[in-house]
């Protein structure tokens, strides 16, 4: 396979992974804003920096195309975290994995080594991790009950029987009734919501990673290829 070539199918095979990982970013949007009882604000822009915590390994896989190949591992190792945290979404993360690793094989080895390198790739990591952990990591219980008039009321939590606190969980059970007596309607409860304090954050997070991607040192010279190989050349 000549030069040219092999770079076009690299250069391919980043993009079908970045195509692939884009795709559940809205949805998890637009699902968890739909879903939200109660939709406050918490979770609504929550829910937008759920997307951006879940687009952090495509970003960075974008950023990689710019002569930056040491970002590709790095990608794949976020695609995997990602489909951790979102099990639904396992497999189709593992297969951006295995396509970021695949076309950072081929391609010239990043200048950034040492403990400096360590330290970029590792904290890049972390990064991601810290986007999705902070939304998740406090409880934070919320009761409405939606009046016959159509007046919605936020009451009390604690007296319902929810207590907040410091304890992950992906996600929050919720309860409904309806049928309450006198001017209730009908009653709902989730065990667990995003604060607007945990999604600031959340955005802030994803922010500086990004940010720290950016500044990912991009190779300046291309090395000639060894004899007998003309695949791993930069793109």
């Amino acid at each position: 396979m000549n030069t040219f070539a092999s770079i076009t199918r690299t250069r391919r095979l980043i993009w079908t992974g970045i195509i692939i990982g884009l795709l559940p970013a809205p949805a998890f949007i637009a699902i968890r804003i739909v879903n939200s009882n109660p939709r406050t604000i918490g979770e609504i822009v929550g829910s937008v920096a759920l997307g951006a915590a879940v687009a952090l390994p495509v970003v960075y896989a974008w950023l990689s195309l710019d002569r930056r190949s040491g970002l590709l591992p790095v990608a794949a190792a976020g695609a995997v975290i990602v489909g951790v945290f979102s099990l639904v979404t396992l497999a189709p993360w593992v297969l951006v994995a295995l396509i970021w690793w695949g076309a950072a094989r081929r391609r010239v080895p990043q200048q950034q080594h040492g403990l400096t390198g360590a330290l970029h790739r590792a904290a890049l990591i972390v990064l991601i991790v810290g986007a999705f952990a902070v939304l998740f990591v406090h409880a934070d219980p919320v009761c409405t009950q939606t009046l016959r008039d159509g007046t919605v009321d936020t009451i009390d939590a604690h007296a319902q029987g929810f207590a907040s606190g410091w304890s992950f969980s992906v996600g929050g059970s919720v309860e409904t009734s309806t049928g309450a007596s006198g001017d209730v309607v009908s009653s709902s409860c989730a065990s667990d919501t995003i604060v607007l304090g945990e999604a600031l954050a959340s955005l802030t997070i994803s922010a500086v990673a990004i940010a720290l991607a950016a500044r990912w040192p991009a190779n300046l010279r291309i090395p000639p290829p060894q004899a007998g190989s003309d695949t791993r050349m930069e793109v």
